[in-house]
């Protein structure tokens, strides 16, 4: 695979390490196209306007902030960083920040806030709920009916012709969805994949699993009722955040990972598989979120 992204002033900034100093952040920066581009100028065609596409990045990562903006800026994207949040342990505490969400976690993971290491990976959970549920309350403050929005995470890019293929994409959905994520991936640990959903569209799958109940696709439910496939890049439309924002923060149920909760079948979730994202392998081995205990490394333990 071409590593297009990988500009020279991105290999000599390249990620190596987990902490940099904080002298060394980039400013911020917001790249506005000229509006003639397909992705922007749909009107009177019936299609939603993209509105703009974030990238959610922590402050330490400055190395994945510059290939973010490398494969962006290639994509033809109006887009913006977004800070990621990064909880501290007393900010997941009785009157801190983010105990709200730590208190609507599942209650079969509460317990490893208190285990000395699995308190790296559910705190790097809850900062990734805590992060896309902030960036959604902005974009419904900001946003404008009509208009759809790209939450992406930064160890995935969009490929050069995502924004004159985006256009064909908003053609190609059912009506009513409420997010749309692109090339969801499979896991050895989820019975499911992406390919047993119903196919809406070619490439295009709901992800609502029939015959589950919200409750069989938590944590201890029915395996045959448990799918993720990634948060890395996700459309919403304007008029859904509200209920996204409801199901992401607890309204709706215990959170877990966010992705692990697309699946409810009272939601119209869709993947579709047609290669537009794509994972940076070494920024994806690397996650501010570990998967497994073993992938806990001192940087997650970090107590801030």
């Amino acid at each position: 695979m071409r590593a297009w992204w990988l500009l020279p002033l991105a290999a000599a900034l390249s990620f190596r390490g987990y902490g940099v100093r904080r002298d060394e952040l980039l400013p911020e920066r917001k790249v506005a196209l000229n509006g003639t581009h397909p992705a922007y100028n749909v009107a009177g065609s019936g299609l939603p306007q993209l509105g703009s596409a974030w990238y959610i990045n922590l402050d330490d990562f400055t190395g994945r902030r510059v290939q973010m903006e490398a494969a962006y800026t290639q994509a033809h994207l109006r887009y913006q960083r977004f800070a990621a949040v990064r909880p501290s342990m007393e900010s997941v505490r009785p009157g801190g920040k983010w105990v709200s969400l730590y208190n609507k976690f599942h209650p079969s993971r509460q317990h490893e806030i208190d285990h000395p290491l699995l308190h790296g990976k559910i705190r790097g959970e809850i900062g990734c709920i805590a992060s896309h549920l902030e960036l959604l309350k902005h974009l419904k403050a900001t946003g404008r009916p009509g208009q759809v929005y790209l939450l992406a995470e930064d160890d995935y890019a969009p490929v050069p012709d995502f924004a004159t293929r985006l256009p064909t994409v908003l053609a190609h959905l059912p009506a009513d969805w409420d997010t749309l994520r692109f090339d969801c991936w499979d896991s050895n640990q989820d019975s499911l994949k992406v390919e047993n959903f119903p196919q809406v569209q070619p490439g295009l799958f709901h992800t609502g699993i029939q015959g589950c109940t919200p409750k069989d696709g938590q944590p201890g439910g029915r395996p045959e009722c448990h799918f993720c496939g990634g948060t890395h890049a996700v459309l919403v439309p304007y008029e859904k955040i509200d209920k996204i924002i409801g199901l992401w923060s607890g309204m709706d149920g215990p959170l877990f990972p966010l992705d692990c909760m697309l699946t409810r079948p009272d939601f119209f979730n869709l993947c579709l598989q047609w290669h537009l994202f794509q994972k940076i392998e070494h920024l994806h081995a690397r996650s501010g979120i570990p998967k497994r205990q073993e992938d806990i490394t001192e940087w997650h333990l970090n107590k801030l």
